[in-house]
């Protein structure tokens, strides 16, 4: 177990929260890099102060020699989909994903309900602006 109490999240693309082991505190079910490789738990506890704390349970480590299930895989934020919750009638498919769509940024339909996806193979970062007098 490795203790996260400094503050940051695991680098998880969507973070669920589910009581795990019944103790009445929401944990958080994450994967532990957002486009890489493993899956945990943290686990929710009281810490000192009323503070709280949260303790990695690895469900799923960076190598399927590394856990009880022999399985590794990426791209965990799919685990959203199987929350959604959709009216009755309605369903939920998968029509593209990796590798066929990196970084979906937005999408729409257009009039002939064919889907429209934008995507970012390079996502932006954030960058320090500097200016400099180029008059003097």
């Amino acid at each position: 177990m490795q203790r996260w109490n400094d503050g940051k999240p695991p680098r998880g693309a969507q973070i669920l929260v589910n009581d795990c082991n019944g103790d009445g505190r929401n944990d958080l079910i994450s994967s532990i890099d957002c486009l890489g490789l493993g899956l945990a738990w943290f686990e929710q506890q009281a810490g000192t102060e009323g503070a709280m704390k949260f303790v990695r349970h690895d469900i799923m480590d960076m190598s399927s020699l590394e856990n009880d299930f022999g399985i590794t895989f990426s791209q965990l934020h799919a685990l959203a989909a199987k929350t959604m919750q959709v009216p009755d009638g309605f369903h939920v498919d998968l029509v593209a994903g990796e590798p066929y769509l990196k970084q979906p940024i937005a999408m729409c339909f257009d009039a002939r309900g064919r889907i429209w996806v934008a995507i970012a193979p390079i996502l932006p970062r954030p960058r320090a602006l500097t200016t400099r007098d180029h008059d003097a």
